[in-house]
């Protein structure tokens, strides 16, 4: 790993941080700066991965892109930002899926058979959290379910691939599963900074992932 590397993730550990931070203070002019400034870092670290030279490396560059566009969309507060957010998620979720997908690493018919099984669970645990929504006909809560999909076969496909990429991927399930039932059930404090923490982290370690391997 370059020195180059090494800065940007020592500032990306200051940006998330801080944002962790902020979050937890309530402190939203505040995160409203840093996290796309995250994500604008961590778009810099793939790049310098040489992302933008193979298939799975393009892919999590959009996939970063969406999840910074979503950030500042959700950001705002307004309704229609809003669900512009909930999409830039769907997009964020598909591009590291696809990324794992085309990313070349061994797979084992065991490691499938244990991120079916994982997947599973998690699908099972967001419908428990969101059900109060998923159970409306309104179309919020088919978005919703749609929007859950993509991060639940990453899931899959992530523990399928290994261990860094199964924690990334559980971790960002974890962050969509928080943000979904605060932003749309009960509003908490504590589940906004998880969904924070585990955003940052698991996008960090696909990312990792993505460029070590295919860089």
């Amino acid at each position: 790993m370059s020195w180059y590397a090494v800065v940007l993730l020592v500032a990306l550990a200051a940006l998330g941080a801080g944002d962790v931070g902020a979050v937890a203070r309530s402190d939203r002019d505040l995160s409203r700066i840093l996290r796309p400034a995250f994500g604008v870092l961590l778009l810099a670290l793939a790049w310098l991965g040489r992302a933008e030279s193979f298939a799975a490396g393009r892919a999590v560059l959009l996939a970063v892109a969406a999840c910074t566009a979503a950030d500042v969309a959700l950001g705002t507060g307004r309704a229609r930002p809003g669900r512009v957010g909930v999409l830039g998620y769907a997009v964020c979720h598909l591009g590291f899926l696809a990324a794992l997908f085309l990313v070349p690493t061994e797979r084992s018919t065991l490691g499938w058979v244990v991120g079916a099984v994982v997947a599973a669970v998690c699908a099972v645990a967001i419908a428990v959290l969101l059900w109060p929504v998923l159970q409306t006909a309104a179309p919020v809560g088919v978005a919703l379910a749609l929007a859950a999909l993509p991060v639940v076969l990453l899931v899959g496909v992530g523990v399928a691939s290994g261990p860094v990429a199964g924690a990334g991927a559980l971790l960002l399930v974890l962050a969509a599963g928080s943000a979904g039932y605060h932003r749309l059930v009960a509003p908490q404090r504590a589940l906004a900074v998880v969904t924070t923490a585990a955003q940052h982290l698991g996008q960090v370690l696909l990312v990792l992932v993505v460029i070590g391997v295919g860089g």
